[in-house]
């Protein structure tokens, strides 16, 4: 399966040793975020880049530092520059995602500013 079927909706770029993953904001997921609205999560970047972290420290330790974030309210965008290590990152941070019951577990442990 190519990359970008397998981490749809989600956008993966590469250039010149860099490698991205994207997401705007929208309707991803819409109804987990919904039922948290009132928490302060909304779906956007910065909730993303939550999820993404707690993510990280509890499954991908080891790369904590190597993932660099440049969010916005309407766009999560992570990156690095281990093409190989990102992409294990990137499809199973997209599976994460998709596993309703994993996601509310993460929500429990982390908090939006």
């Amino acid at each position: 399966m190519e990359i970008k079927e397998r981490i749809k909706p989600f956008i993966f770029i590469e250039y010149e040793n860099n490698y991205t993953l994207i997401l705007t904001e929208g309707l991803y997921r819409y109804n987990i975020f919904k039922k948290r609205l009132r928490w302060g999560y909304k779906g956007n970047g910065f909730a993303l880049r939550k999820l993404s972290e707690a993510f990280i420290e509890e499954k991908f330790p080891h790369l904590k530092g190597l993932i660099k974030y440049d969010e916005e309210c309407d766009l999560y965008c992570a990156y690095s520059n281990d093409r190989e290590t990102f992409l294990d990152f990137a499809y199973s941070f997209r599976d994460m995602c998709e596993d309703d019951e994993y996601i509310r577990e993460l929500f429990k442990k982390i908090k939006l500013k």
